[in-house]
């Protein structure tokens, strides 16, 4: 009997993204549970061939069927929310979108949690207890009694004589911090770097089908906060190849370990094999998950079963016995927490500006290269032209706006830090955006009732260190919230030098 067709629907769809590791391209399989992450809305994934006119004359006015020249590059995208992650004093862990963060950003920085020394802290210098190396990470400061929070950078960074790291800060803060009790709390922060970014595998499951890409680069990444939403992240870019995976029936039994080749019911083309020896589909077939290593026969025999991979036995199989795509067992618990956009001010040159919607889009600029070789399939891509760093701010007009349209102007570059949550929910800024240089341009007012006013900004590099465009930094989740006790203040600092 064959396989019963069954449509797929959208609540099926689940998506894994795993970083590809050392190298362009490589064929990952290795997707976990962990692996898992929970997109909204719907996620495009589009590969087409580079089809060429045929011109031949042939005394005829009907056209000849198109010369198939190789796969474009594919092109993906998909939303997810921008969630909170890691607990202080137990441990830092990557959010979920931490590998297409990776990926677009080039650098991962884990810092855990430290404290500040004694004596000789003021508004713009102090000085960590711990000689850890706080370099290129973001970090949140436990300080005073207050319920605001500062937010500033690290300029330069030394060890003292104590052996202690010596910070200083700007803009300044507002108090010195205290040394009783006084925390600096881990971060995961992600940094740009001037070689080419990497790429991430990615395996999405349809219903009773499965497709799985290789070298998946981001190549643009927008990050959406809003008063009246939920704070968000949009990725996108390109891959190189497409493995599919469908399901259907066996159309013979076979035996344990030693079977190579299989004939299904429908068609074996529904299961493709892989390239330069790597697996092709991974399916499943009762307890058992095989890797297809091998293109079918032109017989319609599925062939190259690499027999009992990922942990599983080689057995035998009666007909009719269902083969379907392999994926992880179960998708994992949403890690983290959705974060409503409004919590939290943006902050620019150190004062609050309260704004109704910020965005930000890293534009990587990636090409993927395109020279002859022996592949159907591109296999490398490069950064041959500069990123683009470019947001816009939505805010209503007010009496102290109006010097924006001087900054437009005068070409007056500012720091800008875009938080994500606040302690009114007893968690803490949880992500930080930090910008160091924007510039604005000229703002567009309009508006029937509240006079609202459109910016566009653009985020430059400093000249003495470059990549430092756009951080964005997973702060410690969440501060205990203790009944009848002040939610203590807390500034975000970052480091700017590099070890990666």
């Amino acid at each position: 009997m064959p396989i019963t067709p069954v449509i797929a629907v959208g609540r099926e769809e689940a998506i894994y993204v795993k970083t590809s590791g050392t190298g362009q391209g490589v064929n990952v399989t290795t997707f976990v549970t962990a692996s898992a992450l929970y997109h909204i809305g719907e996620a495009s994934f589009v590969q087409t061939d580079q089809l060429e006119p045929n011109a031949e004359r042939r005394a005829s006015r009907t056209r000849l069927k198109p010369i198939n020249i190789r796969a474009e590059p594919g092109a993906w995208s998909f939303s997810t929310y921008l969630k909170t992650s890691s607990t202080p004093g137990v441990s830092m862990i990557a959010p979920e979108v931490g590998p297409l963060m990776l990926a677009g950003w080039g650098s991962q920085v884990t810092s855990i949690d430290t404290k500040i020394s004694t004596g000789g802290n003021t508004v713009s210098t102090f000085n960590l207890s711990s000689t850890i190396d706080r370099t290129n990470t973001a970090i949140m400061v436990l300080k005073g009694t207050g319920s605001t929070f500062e937010h500033t950078w690290i300029t330069s960074q030394a060890a003292t004589v104590g052996g202690a790291r010596f910070c200083r800060v700007s803009p300044e803060l507002a108090t010195a911090p205290s040394t009783v009790g006084t925390t600096v709390l881990g971060s995961v922060t992600y940094k740009l770097v001037a070689t080419n970014p990497g790429d991430v595998g990615v395996l999405k499951n349809q219903g009773h089908s499965s497709f799985r890409y290789t070298g998946c680069t981001v190549n643009q990444t927008t990050l959406n906060v809003g008063a009246d939403g939920i704070a968000e992240a949009q990725f996108g870019g390109e891959y190189m190849r497409e493995y599919r995976t469908g399901s259907d029936m066996l159309a013979a039994a076979i035996t344990g370990g030693s079977a190579v080749t299989t004939t299904v019911q429908g068609s074996a083309f529904r299961f493709e094999g892989g390239a330069d020896g790597g697996a092709g589909s991974i399916i499943k077939i009762d307890n058992e998950v095989i890797a297809i290593t091998s293109d079918p026969t032109t017989a319609g025999n599925m062939q190259g079963m690499t027999r009992g991979i990922k942990g599983t036995t080689a057995t035998t199989h009666v007909i009719s016995s269902l083969i379907t795509p392999w994926v992880p067992s179960s998708m994992a618990t949403s890690r983290g927490t959705v974060t409503p956009g409004w919590k939290g001010y943006v902050q620019l040159q150190g004062t609050n500006l309260e704004v109704l919607d910020i965005s930000w889009t890293l534009s990587n600029n990636i090409t993927y290269k395109r020279e002859k070789t022996d592949q159907r399939f591109v296999i490398a891509f490069s950064t041959p032209s500069m990123r683009d760093v470019s947001g816009a701010i939505t805010a209503c007009f007010r009496t102290q706006n109006i010097e924006h349209f001087r900054d437009a102007k005068d070409q007056i570059n500012k720091e800008l830090i875009t938080p994500i949550g606040h302690e009114i929910d007893g968690r803490g800024r949880m992500i930080s955006i930090q910008c160091k240089q924007v510039n604005f341009a000229s703002p567009a007012l309009g508006g029937d009732a509240e006079i609202e006013e459109s910016i566009d900004i653009t985020a430059f590099g400093d000249p003495a260190k470059d990549n430092d465009e756009i951080r964005v930094a997973w702060l410690a989740l969440a501060m205990p919230v203790l009944t009848g006790l002040t939610l203590k203040a807390i500034a975000l600092l970052e480091v700017v030098s590099v070890v990666v």
